[in-house]
């Protein structure tokens, strides 16, 4: 069962402030091995709100195949295209908007 209150807190901790200036995006994501794997990221006015539902019109929709992949990707800076490709991870929506999130969660 996947801890939603401390993915919280720890995308909320390692939010990156600096590098979200002119960043507004929507994100649902899904924790596929994850009994409760859902829940939401929003990026705007430079700052960062983690939901524990989706949102009705993300911007873009990530999947994930479990936990440590999804957190290797926000925090780690893990190369997005290489999960698509391995299979660890789907990606649907805005591309550019994908892009933007890059290092919002390293500080």
């Amino acid at each position: 069962m996947l801890d939603f209150i401390k993915i919280k807190n720890d995308l909320e901790s390692s939010f990156n402030r600096k590098k979200s200036e002119g960043v507004d995006v929507d994100i649902n994501i899904n924790v596929i091995n994850e009994d409760n794997g859902k829940f939401s990221v929003s990026v705007f006015n430079e700052r960062c709100f983690v939901n524990n539902q989706h949102l009705p019109n993300a911007d873009i929709t990530v999947g994930f195949l479990d936990k440590d992949t999804m957190i290797d990707m926000f925090t780690k800076g893990s190369n997005p295209t290489a999960l698509v490709l391995s299979g660890k991870m789907t990606f649907n929506g805005d591309m550019s908007k994908g892009r933007s999130i890059k290092g919002l969660f390293m500080k």
